[in-house]
């Protein structure tokens, strides 16, 4: 039995699947990715790290999950754009958990690096407050503020593998702006993210130094140009109109 044969039997079983793996090289590439992330040598500390977080009963449901989107974005008549809505959906997804987990001690060097928006100040090192603000039913269910910290540290890091394979299938499509030296998925996260501290600063009534409606003005322009086709999304999101942008100073 070749590689690709035993990745198939690990990851999609099914004939239908199998046929067209076979015939389609962007399926091909995928069901491979798919492996590489869920079953892939403990070798690697990041393979390592997750399958000892996730059971095999989880990463096989995990594959599951993966075969269906694959599948799903293959059927499309435009696979770009299908692709392009499979990111937007897990970076929806994502992004509030990631705010949860994003640190105040390098906002600065953070924020001039471009790797996070201005508007995103930070929460972990409040992580148990908010926990105990947002996620009341939680605690009382699960017992501990700890508990519910080590589900959302879970589920953090399934989403942040959601949106890395539906980027994959992106760039394995060569949906990526030759021309420019961009990276819009970064900017994208980076203002869900700020949008979702926001929206957590505001529900629990702690300070917040900029605009929500801003805020998701920057997200919605960018996934109206993601969904119309524009090559670089940024170049669109740059040249939008500045008035009424958010400041920078901290809330706290």
């Amino acid at each position: 039995m070749d590689l690709y044969q035993k990745i198939l039997d690990m990851v999609a079983p099914s004939t239908a699947f199998r046929r067209r793996s076979k015939t389609d090289p962007w399926f091909k590439t995928m069901t491979i990715c798919v492996h590489l992330n869920l079953y892939g040598t403990t070798d690697d500390a990041e393979c390592a790290n997750f399958q000892a977080m996730f059971d095999d009963s989880a990463r096989s449901a995990m594959a599951d999950y993966f075969v269906d989107k694959i599948t799903q974005v293959a059927k499309s008549p435009d696979r770009r754009l299908a692709c392009r809505l499979w990111v937007i959906n897990e970076a929806r997804c994502y992004a509030p958990l990631r705010s949860v987990f994003t640190a105040q001690d390098s906002y600065r060097l953070e924020v001039l690096s471009g790797l996070r928006h201005p508007c995103t100040f930070g929460l972990f090192e409040e992580i148990d407050r908010v926990i105990e603000a947002t996620f009341p039913h939680e605690v009382e269910k699960l017992g501990t503020i700890a508990a519910v910290r080590e589900n959302l540290r879970k589920e953090s890091v399934w989403a942040s593998k959601r949106l890395e394979l539906a980027n994959t299938g992106r760039t394995a499509l060569e949906d990526i702006d030759q021309t420019e030296n961009t990276n819009w998925l970064r900017t994208y996260v980076n203002a869900l993210v700020a949008v979702a501290e926001t929206d957590t600063r505001t529900a629990i009534d702690w300070p917040v130094s900029c605009s929500s409606g801003s805020l998701k003005a920057e997200v919605e322009l960018i996934e109206k140009c993601l969904l119309e086709g524009k090559a670089d999304p940024l170049e669109y999101w740059l040249n939008r109109d500045q008035s009424g942008d958010s400041t920078e100073s901290s809330p706290t």
